[in-house]
């Protein structure tokens, strides 16, 4: 159900480009970025060969290759409960069922929030400009701190059973979530002995959005007037409003 939220956050830097193509990136913290970028490059590498029909690449061929830069690892905290954002009321009367007597409801979506932290690996030799470059591009994505990224909840990526899609979650899913801009950080590295240096950026962020909740059934609440007659003289003493289940 957070994939909406994730993938959306994913594909968002992936706007950025380098050397006439997009920036890869992968989900993996900094431990795990280069052997899940290496892993993401081989599968591409075999695919392609297939694809074309050229001789096959083995997985030794790519992986004596160097590893591709500039790349991203993106690092998505658990999603938490937002309670200062809690509406507790509900939507009544989505869809209505004269005959039975039913209307459907759905509570107002649930807020959550999630912290993000990007890493952009920008190698050695030059990774200083590739940084700069990179980063610059997703800075001025933003409008102020944040940005607004849509969401299409009736898409059945997103619905998968026990859930059903809903077409009405466009309009009460909200179709969009904030993504918060905390700012890049130096966090490159110098390693032992004779490595090389590492150019690595972060960046830290933070998601702010809504879940909508499944549908549910609730009975119609009818208005009855009553009116209060004398029987003598027929005038109207007194006119009660009431409301009454199916």
């Amino acid at each position: 159900m957070y994939s909406p939220f994730t993938l959306t956050t994913k594909e968002f830097f992936e706007r950025a480009e380098w050397g006439g193509r997009s920036v890869p990136c992968v989900f993996a913290g900094p431990d795990r970025a280069f052997q899940e970028i290496d892993r993401v490059i081989k599968r591409r590498a075999q695919g392609k060969s297939r694809a074309t029909g050229a001789e096959g690449i083995t997985f030794r061929q790519v992986s004596e290759r160097p590893t591709w830069v500039p790349f991203m690892s993106v690092l998505i905290q658990p999603f938490a409960f937002a309670p200062e954002r809690f509406n507790p009321r509900s939507f009544r009367g989505v869809t209505k069922d004269i005959a039975k007597g039913t209307a459907t409801t759905m509570r107002f979506p649930r807020p959550v929030t999630a912290d993000v932290q990007v890493d952009l690996w920008a190698g050695g030799n030059g990774g200083w400009q590739i940084a700069q470059h990179v980063a610059a591009q997703i800075e001025l994505q933003f409008t102020a701190e944040s940005i607004y990224l849509p969401i299409d909840w009736a898409d059945p990526r997103w619905y998968k059973p026990p859930f059903d899609v809903m077409a009405h979650a466009r309009a009460y899913g909200r179709t969009r979530f904030r993504l918060i801009n905390n700012g890049w950080q130096d966090a490159s590295d110098l390693e032992a002995g004779e490595g090389p240096k590492t150019i690595r950026w972060s960046w830290s962020g933070r998601i702010e959005g809504y879940l909508p909740y499944p549908l549910d059934q609730a009975r119609i609440v009818r208005t009855v007037e009553v009116a209060v007659v004398d029987t003598d003289t027929g005038e109207v003493l007194d006119a009660l409003v009431g409301g009454v289940e199916d």
